[in-house]
């Protein structure tokens, strides 16, 4: 598990940090006939830099997979063996959703004042919300489930609370 949770964590960070170098430049890749301090680009650096703003998206729908694996591993108990077995279910899903926006969007990469984005109403963010909220709520069903089981086990622990809370702080 060690390996698939560092090779998620890796590929997060790669796609999280494509995303950060596009946000990087700022203003400089917006056209310059828009008239924005710092501008240098055409119509074609603002595509580009829409495009890797989106391809870093993906990392949002890696935490998912991520948050996946825990529950998994923590909740349903599954082994190293099985979560090898499951391996691409890991990242494909989520890095053709990103791609699939960011090649989609290429039509709607536009000027938004601090850098070029999709300038699309809604559809750009909605799946971001809701990659957001899966893993929220899967980390929320982790952090339940342990937290019943710390309940039931303190009633037959010497150490109590003391335990859990270092779990929590290591955790």
């Amino acid at each position: 598990r060690r390996r698939l949770l560092n090779h998620m964590l890796s590929t997060l960070s790669v796609f999280d940090v494509m995303g950060s170098i596009a946000y990087a430049f700022t203003t400089l890749p917006t056209p310059e006939s828009d008239y924005i301090y710092g501008s240098r680009g055409n119509d074609a650096t603002c595509t580009a830099q829409g495009f890797f703003i989106q391809i870093g998206t993906v990392a949002c729908f890696l935490n998912v997979s991520l948050a996946v694996n825990y529950l998994l591993s923590i909740k349903h108990g599954w082994k190293d063996e099985k979560m090898k077995t499951k391996r691409l279910w890991f990242f494909i899903p989520p890095i053709a959703v990103g791609l699939l926006f960011a090649f989609v969007g290429i039509p709607f990469y536009d000027n938004m004042m601090l850098w070029c984005n999709n300038s699309a109403r809604y559809w750009p963010e909605v799946p971001v919300i809701v990659s957001i909220i899966m893993a929220t709520v899967i980390m929320g069903d982790v952090c339940y489930h342990v937290y019943k089981k710390t309940r039931i086990t303190r009633r037959y622990s010497s150490r109590g609370s003391r335990l859990s809370l270092s779990v929590f702080r290591q955790a």
